[in-house]
């Protein structure tokens, strides 16, 4: 749990290895895909170009997406 908030939060980025904030280390996913398709909620903050955005509409549960990239009844865009 991060920030004792009751959530669990992991994060893909093809460019970051480590992130953590206030001092804790946030888990990072190595499959970017399988990590949305096990998460409530997707967020997508940044659209890598090595991101198949279409088949993470797809396969995530839930996107809300912060780019404007995505389209797909499981999409809420920012």
């Amino acid at each position: 749990r991060l920030l004792n908030l009751g959530a669990e939060l992991l994060y893909h980025d093809p460019l970051v290895t480590t992130w953590d904030i206030d001092g804790v280390s946030v888990p990072r996913v190595d499959d970017y895909l399988a990590g949305a398709e096990s998460a409530d909620l997707t967020v997508l903050l940044q659209n890598h170009a090595s991101y198949d955005l279409k088949s993470l509409a797809t396969r995530a549960r839930r996107v809300f997406d912060t780019r404007g990239s995505m389209d797909g009844p499981t999409v809420e865009r920012m």
